[in-house]
């Protein structure tokens, strides 16, 4: 009877050890996935900001004005100098740089070589505060010159080739033209374009526009378009906003949708 008994105590107490590691165990391996998916997290969340380009990007916001035939918002905000000025005074705001849409195809001539790449005028004494990185040349921006963002001299094309071959083309070396054709009439005109820096690849958005002197823009959509642009009076397409810590531009974003306007910033997905 004795030694049933030690034998049943002893299986027991085998079966409870046995059940203790298995729990020691699996508390073990369960803190160590939690361990692994926190570090995986916190990898992926820093690609992603490296992804995005410099911390530069993480303090920067799209502004856009909603477009005149959204009849959803009443009393529309808009973006002229009167109204920049106020934004400017929003808490977090470090400036505001407005930028103006070139209306036209933007085609531009190299030789033998096409490429098409969006352009947005600028005024030339805000072109600092946008903390652009130049692989080539000097950030500058005088009449009849342009930047090119990183990428935009990588897809030039030969039109009279069947084979697509994207062609990179050294923009300092050749000559640039910009071809704009005129809406009224298809008027064709070649504006001879002087280089003055080619951004660093990789800064997302800029990767593959251009930036022109603000007047030089107005004047290609006068031309383009055949209507007077009146300097006064001027409503800005964007503006591109930049906070004074990234910590608080989901802020500074949620303040200008709250106002009703359009709102794009670079780190929403970072920070979901």
């Amino acid at each position: 009877m004795f030694f049933e008994l030690a034998r049943l105590a002893l299986s027991n107490l085998t079966r409870n050890r046995s059940r203790l590691i298995m729990t020691v165990s699996g508390v073990i391996v369960g803190t160590t996935a939690v361990m692994v998916l926190l570090s995986l997290t916190y990898g992926l969340q820093r690609a992603a900001e490296s992804g995005v380009g410099a911390s530069s990007a993480l303090t920067e916001i799209r502004l856009y004005a909603p477009p005149a035939f959204d009849t959803r918002i009443e009393d529309a905000p808009v973006l002229d100098e009167a109204t920049l000025a106020e934004l400017r005074q929003t808490p977090g705001v470090k400036t505001i740089i407005p930028t103006v849409n070139f209306y036209g195809a933007g085609e531009l001539v190299a030789g033998d070589y096409r490429s098409y790449a969006p352009i947005l005028g600028i005024d030339p004494e805000l072109l600092p505060t946008l903390e652009l990185e130049v692989e080539q040349g000097e950030l500058r921006l005088g009449p009849g010159e342009a930047i090119f963002g990183g990428q935009v001299n990588q897809y030039f094309v030969d039109p009279e080739s069947t084979d697509y071959e994207p062609v990179t083309v050294d923009i300092f070396a050749e000559q640039i033209e910009l071809r704009v054709t005129s809406y009224s009439d298809n008027r064709q005109r070649d504006i001879r374009l002087r280089p003055s820096a080619l951004l660093k690849s990789g800064t997302g958005l800029y990767d593959s526009f251009m930036f022109m002197p603000l007047d030089d823009v107005l004047d290609l959509n006068e031309w383009v378009t055949g209507e007077t642009v009146s300097r006064r009076d001027l409503r800005f397409d964007q503006a591109i906003v930049r906070t004074t810590d990234r910590e608080v531009t989901q802020d500074v974003a949620q303040v200008f949708r709250d106002l009703g306007y359009y709102v794009e910033d670079a780190g929403d997905f970072i920070r979901q």
